[in-house]
């Protein structure tokens, strides 16, 4: 699976989820991109807007540790 395909999983489940519905709105807000390890210094990081995440960060996470990360840059 793709790092992109598994990032928009884990934005998914978050939308479906009870527990975060408030975020829900948030997290369609914006861009996601997924970029080279070359294209940023932190594994994950937000303007308040736009997300972006290294490619080689997302595939070292489980899906719940990813699913972690999404809602910390969201809750941004």
């Amino acid at each position: 699976m793709s790092e992109e395909r598994k990032l928009q999983r884990a934005k998914i489940n978050l939308m479906r989820s009870p527990k975060f519905a408030l975020l829900s709105g948030i997290l369609m807000v914006g861009k996601t991109k997924v970029v080279e390890k070359d294209d940023m210094p932190a594994p994950a990081c937000t303007d308040g807007r736009d997300e972006k995440y290294r490619r080689d960060f997302i595939a070292e996470l489980s899906d719940p540790e990813l699913a972690f990360v999404v809602a910390h840059e969201g809750a941004h």
